[in-house]
């Protein structure tokens, strides 16, 4: 399998390293600061939470209401072109995306993930913009975050959180961008594969300025881009009640949301499912029932 993981961290990091170079980032930090509303902050978590009393996840306390992250991307590295057409066959355009979104939130998501990476899952901010123009809901913009230009363009398009692949960054990396995030009232979404990198960000979680702290399990390897549809579920004894949690990929039924929901976990983020369904909406219900 090529290393599309070290090839795409390997871009990002390069093109960060030009746009600091080209943007005056106090500048745009102290612009974005401005139109921060502290009645918007913070939003993505909140829609994620459920009261789990004083357990671990694997402690029975399950869910009553799992909640569904609804991610709208275009295709992925390992798995291609999604065909996410219109009725000509024609490739989606923003809004046409932002009109799906709607109908996500119809169908009962609790909030929006948006891949905005264009090199190599050719999505863009121009979608985020638009989701967030035909929504309600929180958004995640999902992407290599690699620089506090990163987040200044996430919030300026519209969302409400920001990704933090702990495989992609350091410590001093993670806490100074979700410091970045947190002063612009947007919440760090860390994303962890393994039991490891689910011990280093729990480490993290008395250090980060966020209120409410939020660990994604991605059941993807990101390195070999290998799944694993249990992981999530043998890494819940882990995460404790305190910490807000997501189980992402490889989730595509209802009974993997049930398991999942028995678990503890706040929520799922579902994004090839849907986007490769036949009636996107339909699919995001059954996940439900």
């Amino acid at each position: 399998m090529r290393p599309y993981f070290d090839e795409i961290v390997a871009f990002h990091r390069k093109r960060a390293i030009a746009d600091m170079e080209n943007r005056n980032f106090e500048e745009l930090f102290e612009l974005a600061k401005e139109k921060a509303k502290p009645e918007k902050s913070f939003q993505f978590n909140k829609a994620l939470k459920f009261e789990k009393g004083t357990h671990t996840l694997n402690d029975g306390v399950r869910n009553p209401d799992i909640k569904i992250i609804a991610e709208i991307k275009r295709q992925s590295p390992s798995k291609g072109d999604f065909g996410v057409t219109n009725k000509a066959g024609e490739a989606k355009n923003s809004s046409e995306l932002a009109e799906l979104a709607k109908d996500f939130e119809m169908a009962g998501a609790s909030a929006i993930s948006v891949l905005t990476d264009e090199e190599f899952f050719k999505g863009s901010l121009n979608d985020l913009k638009a989701v967030e123009g035909d929504t309600t809901l929180p958004i995640l913009r999902k992407d290599f975050t690699m620089s506090g230009l990163d987040i200044v363009d996430a919030f300026n398009a519209g969302a409400s959180a920001v990704l933090l692949i702990v495989a992609a960054l350091d410590y001093p990396e993670i806490i100074n961008l979700a410091q970045i995030a947190s002063r612009l009232g947007l919440d760090s979404i860390i994303e962890a594969h393994n039991k490891n990198e689910v011990r280093k960000t729990l480490a993290l979680r008395d250090t980060l300025p966020i209120g409410e702290f939020c660990v994604v399990v991605n059941q993807r390897d990101l390195k070999t881009f290998e799944e694993y549809p249990d992981r999530a579920l043998e890494l819940a004894i882990q995460i404790h009640n305190d910490v807000i949690s997501i189980a992402a990929s490889c989730i595509n039924s209802g009974k993997a949301v049930r398991e999942i929901a028995d678990a503890g976990y706040n929520a799922v983020l579902v994004g090839e499912h849907l986007m490769k369904a036949d009636d996107p909406p339909a699919a995001l219900k059954s996940l439900l029932s």
